[in-house]
């Protein structure tokens, strides 16, 4: 009865936050600098924007600027080479509304590459930066996992992405909203909302792969608190 009765003050004290998704979308086949990937018009207040490239030539590409709905980020801590393949990333925490397409623009020309953006709502006091991480493998395998990152918030949105020579056809759960590059068919992404667990993805391949890159954007709602899974059983919410 007290683990009870507390469960519920913290339920009556606590601002929970909530993250949610509000569209996604893609561009293949982008070629040269820049690609421009067109989406529903953003919205705005309490929207934010996070956003990645793949190519596949080896080239040692980063990405050089975001333009759309207000002030872009490019995360270093996503930016992954190896073999012929690479990933990097990008984020926008205030979206302004009213923008229909985004400029990607690289370093350096690519003959075929990709470009993603994904926007969210919120319902806390502000977004920021938590914390990223890439990696690769260069094994044989027909399925990869991104290594675990340490957020420190106490509610974030996990953005993962992956980039093989062959064709990427699911991730596990509890990541969702999956995307699949459907002309290139060798770049994935998907997102785990409203979470204080950095596990990485986990990313399936067919046939095996060897080269899997992936990446992990960690961000951060300010102001309240992730569900106590507990709570909505409880007759409580959230």
């Amino acid at each position: 009865m007290i683990k009870i009765a507390g469960l519920l003050l913290l339920s009556l004290g606590t601002a929970y936050a909530t993250i949610a998704p509000v569209q996604k979308a893609f561009t293949s086949n982008c070629s040269g600098t820049t690609c421009v990937v067109a989406v529903s018009s953003t919205g705005a207040p309490k929207h934010f924007l996070v956003g990645a490239v793949a190519w596949f030539s080896g080239t040692a590409h980063t990405i050089s600027s975001v333009v759309g709905a207000g002030t872009w980020t490019v995360e270093p801590g996503c930016h992954i080479l190896a073999g012929l393949h690479g990933l990097a990333c990008a984020y926008n925490l205030n979206s302004t509304a009213g923008t229909t397409g985004f400029i990607f623009t690289l370093n350096s020309t690519e003959p075929v590459w990709t470009a993603e953006v994904r926007e969210y709502s919120y319902t806390g006091s502000s977004m920021a930066f938590d914390t990223a991480a890439a990696t690769g493998s260069s094994s044989f395998m027909l399925m990869c996992t991104m290594g675990t990152v340490f957020p420190t918030g106490t509610n974030d949105v996990l953005y993962g992405g992956t980039v093989t020579g062959v064709n990427v056809v699911s991730v596990a759960a509890p990541y969702g909203n999956y995307e699949n590059d459907t002309v290139e068919f060798q770049s994935a992404w998907a997102d785990h909302l409203n979470t204080t667990s950095g596990a990485g993805a986990v990313w399936t391949y067919t046939p095996a792969n060897d080269v899997c890159n992936m990446f992990s954007l960690a961000l951060q709602e300010i102001g309240g608190s992730a569900c106590n899974s507990r709570l909505p059983l409880m007759g409580t919410g959230c």
